[in-house]
């Protein structure tokens, strides 16, 4: 009898970001997280978030730093709903 074939699983990531977002100073990044975070982040091209506005400037950061695997204007960004 054949089994039928499990679709791949997927891997979860949860990234950190720093807090300094919409200061006027912010830290260099590389300073808050290890190159090895920032090297996952800047592969990853689907994100679950609580706001876009500040992913889109944590992958502007982590660009700079690490090239993206895809452009953040074409990144899949999901922002959770909330509730009011």
């Amino acid at each position: 009898m054949n089994t039928p074939a499990r679709p791949p699983m997927g891997r979860l990531f949860l990234v950190p970001t720093p807090l300094d977002f919409g200061c006027t100073e912010q830290a260099p990044i590389q300073d808050s997280l290890p190159e090895a975070t920032l090297r996952a982040a800047a592969g990853l091209q689907h994100w679950i978030t609580e706001n876009a506005k500040s992913t889109r400037a944590f992958l502007k950061r982590v660009g700079e730093i690490q090239p993206l695997a895809t452009p953040v204007q074409v990144q899949q960004i999901t922002e959770l709903p909330r509730e009011f």
